[in-house]
């Protein structure tokens, strides 16, 4: 899981919402794993071929830029 609270969003679901539209990644919001009201991470899942986890590196490398 990743903790986006540096990133400026309201929730977990918009920061994962914004990711897959204006990035191309998919991330679920870390709120659905978690009883109590937390809505500040993200869960990233690996289970992907090699080329695929290489593609998404790059694309999210773009954070850095933005």
């Amino acid at each position: 899981m990743l903790d986006i609270s540096s990133f400026g969003f309201a929730t977990d679901t918009e920061a994962s919402e914004w990711l897959i539209k204006e990035i191309g990644v998919a991330g679920v919001a870390g709120s659905s794993f978690f009883r109590e009201p937390v809505h500040n991470f993200i869960r990233f899942h690996f289970a992907k071929s090699e080329g695929i986890l290489r593609a998404a590196g790059e694309k999210l490398q773009a954070l850095r830029a933005k």
